[in-house]
C-alpha cells in the first residue's frame, strides 16, 4: 500500500534522490506534517494522423510517494481530459479542477488506510 511507502519515505528522505522535487527548500518543513501534495501536468497528444483531433490529459500523482514509483500506471489519478481540434485555453483548462481542489483542501479528506497486520 501507498500508504506504508509514504512514511517510509518521509521518514527516510537519504534513500531518495537528493534531486527529488520532496526535498527542495519549499518543501523541507513539510516533511513532518501529514500533508500530501499533487503534481499535476498535461500535455496534448494527436488521436490520429488522419485529422487534427488531439486528446490533452491533465494527470497528477502524489509527490511523497519516491520516484520512480510515484510515475507508476497505478499512481497516476487522471484530473480532466480534454478533447478538441484545438490546443485548449489553460485557464478553461484547469479551472474546475482547481476549484474541485480547493473544495478539497477547504473540507480536508479523511482516508482510512485499514489496521496493518503481519
Amino acid at each position: 500500500m501507498n500508504y506504508q511507502l509514504i512514511e517510509w519515505y518521509r521518514k527516510n528522505p537519504d534513500k531518495g534522490p537528493a534531486c527529488d522535487i520532496l526535498f527542495g527548500d519549499f518543501n523541507q518543513h513539510r516533511l513532518s506534517q501529514k500533508l500530501i501534495s499533487i503534481m499535476m501536468s498535461t500535455d496534448g497528444k494527436p488521436l490520429t494522423t488522419s485529422n487534427n483531433s488531439s486528446i490533452w490529459p491533465v494527470v497528477g500523482m502524489i509527490a511523497q510517494i519516491p520516484h520512480p514509483i510515484r510515475e507508476y500506471q497505478k499512481n497516476i489519478m487522471l484530473f480532466g481530459l480534454w478533447h478538441s481540434c484545438v490546443s485548449p485555453n489553460p485557464d478553461r483548462l484547469l479551472s474546475s479542477i482547481v476549484h474541485d481542489l480547493m473544495v478539497l483542501r477547504a473540507g480536508g479528506l479523511t482516508i482510512d488506510v485499514g489496521t496493518e497486520s503481519n
